[in-house]
């Protein structure tokens, strides 16, 4: 049992206020019921449940420890960001609010970063789920970003790869007016003006 490490642990006692956890010490660690529990307040875990904790401290001269929940829960989810950013995968995330320059998006428990480019309704993503790209991360601060526009600029690139093999001369195709200028009109194909 190393401070700083997940380890596996029994819960052998559940109280309004605590939650004791067995993970082979001399003694349970003992956690606030609060990380245990739903946004409606419930208690998510019972006796006899396996959980992994993180070793926040331990004192071998004391024979206590001090374990966390919620930071285990953390570090797992920054590990499986890690993960989507070195495989160039994506991973689904909540907009949770509008802040400065952006929002905030709720991935697993940990907030992440979307930059913003303003858009006459921004309010209109918050409370939303989509597909992000992760685009840097940094444990020690706690900071992630993240983008969606990495994702809708190979949609429509893929839309464009498309719609140009099947494009021919003389062709007949249905578009959207998108704007008009003096010398003509610019048409949205799907994925090609």
């Amino acid at each position: 049992l190393e401070e700083g490490s997940i380890t596996k642990g029994e819960i052998v006692r559940v109280d309004d206020d605590n939650v004791l956890v067995d993970v082979n010490f001399k003694s349970e660690g003992q956690i606030p019921a609060s990380e245990f529990r739903d946004a409606a307040g419930n208690m998510t875990v019972s006796v006899g449940d396996r959980v992994d904790v993180y070793v926040v401290r331990k004192n071998e001269m004391e024979g206590t420890i001090t374990l966390s929940f919620e930071k285990a829960k953390r570090m797992q989810v920054f590990d499986q960001l890690e993960d989507v950013q070195e495989n160039n995968r994506v991973i689904k995330g909540h907009i949770v609010r509008r802040i400065k320059g952006g929002y905030t998006v709720d991935i697993g428990g940990v907030e992440a970063f979307l930059p913003g480019s303003p858009v006459p309704d921004m309010d209109a993503l918050v409370n939303q789920e989509f597909e992000f790209r992760v685009l840097k991360i940094n444990r020690r601060r706690s900071n992630v970003i993240v983008s969606r526009r990495v994702l809708l600029e190979e949609e429509r690139d893929s839309k464009r790869q498309d719609l140009l093999r099947t494009l021919e001369e003389g062709q007949i195709v249905h578009g959207k007016a998108k704007n008009i200028t003096e010398y003509g009109v610019f048409v949205d194909l799907g994925g090609l003006d």
